[in-house]
Formats: C-alpha cells, sequence, structure tokens
C-alpha cells in the first residue's frame, strides 16, 4: 500500500510551501480514539523531519489534521486542509513520546463517514523560511 506525498505550488502566492498526503487508499475505517497514522517524513529547505499527521477519529464528530515540525523552525501560518475544507492551524500542546522536540499545528475538521478521506495537505510559512 504505497502512500503518495507531494509537493505542490501553494493555492495562494502568501504561501511558502504546500504538501499534499493521498490517504484514499489506507482503511481509517476501524481507527477510534487518539489513533492516528503519519506521512512520509518529508524536508523543507534544508530541515528535515517534517510530516502531517491525522487523527481520522478525534472526536465522535470529528478527525483532526495537524502538521507536525522540529522545534524553533518558527511557523508564522499554517493552513490545514481535509478534502478540500481548509482551517487554520492552531499550535497544540504536546508532552512526551516521539514528539518531546518537535513543534504541531492542528485543526479539527468535521468527521466523514466510516472515515473515507482522500486528502490530508498544508501550505505553511516561516520568518526567514528555507527555499
Amino acid at each position: 500500500m504505497a502512500q503518495e506525498l507531494s509537493r505542490k505550488p501553494a493555492l495562494n502566492s502568501e504561501w511558502t510551501f504546500r504538501v499534499e498526503w493521498d490517504i484514499a487508499s489506507r482503511d481509517l475505517s476501524g481507527f477510534q480514539g487518539p489513533r492516528c497514522v503519519d506521512s512520509p517524513r518529508f524536508a523543507w529547505g534544508g530541515v528535515q523531519g517534517l510530516r502531517l499527521r491525522f487523527h481520522p477519529f478525534w472526536t465522535r464528530t470529528s478527525c483532526l489534521a495537524c502538521l507536525v515540525v522540529p522545534q524553533g523552525l518558527g511557523v508564522s501560518v499554517c493552513r490545514l486542509l481535509v478534502d478540500g475544507r481548509v482551517k487554520e492551524g492552531s499550535l497544540l500542546d504536546l508532552a512526551g513520546g516521539d514528539l518531546e522536540h518537535l513543534t504541531c499545528y492542528a485543526a479539527e475538521f468535521p468527521a466523514k463517514p466510516a472515515n473515507e478521506y482522500e486528502r490530508v495537505s498544508a501550505e505553511f510559512a516561516s520568518e526567514g523560511a528555507p527555499r
């Protein structure tokens, strides 16, 4: 089961970077509670270790999309998309585990029946953004 992660031009010229993750072939029907799936890791400029994280069943009525970046990257603006729906990403407090030295920007979206999703995307910029 291959996962597709692609970089595309941002929808709006104010966005420095856009990444899309095709999750259409993932079977998320059994996901409940805090379980999540991570995209393959990617780099932005010279910064390694960025990823998208998706919780298909965040609550009974919502899913959660996240952009996870190394601490100190200084993302100044983040917009997250799930199947074309767009929301501003907010800083999400994380503690412990594999996220100890990471920063997470997240947005909650309405849940879809049977956790059937197609694509998770992020558009983001940073002061002094890598090019």
